[in-house]
């Protein structure tokens, strides 16, 4: 895993590299400090009790358990998507300067 993280490859110069671990760790950090953000909490908690209101009004005894599951799912897909885009797109600038040479 800390080779996903930690490229040897990618430095700024001198034996000073620029991803290390430390930055893979800290980015995981901020990743689960954003899942409590006051706004997540928010959406998931309003489409819970809309559900529920909108069950109870109708009659139906189905509980919206899976409200939270579908929400991260989501929102990883949408972060991950994007994570995976700007790598791709790093990777053809770091291809064009290499090919400049």
């Amino acid at each position: 895993m800390a080779g996903l993280v930690a490229p040897k490859h990618f430095s700024l110069g001198g034996d000073n590299p620029v991803f290390t671990v430390g930055l893979g760790v800290l980015a995981y950090t901020f990743g689960l400090r954003h899942a409590f953000d006051a706004d997540h909490i928010a959406a998931v908690d309003n489409t819970t009790r809309k559900l529920m209101a909108d069950n109870a009004a109708t009659g139906n005894d189905r509980k919206p358990l899976s409200v939270g599951f579908w929400f991260s799912l989501g929102h990883s897909t949408i972060v991950f998507s994007l994570a995976l885009l700007l790598s791709i797109g790093v990777r053809a600038l770091a291809g064009q300067v290499e090919d400049d040479g």
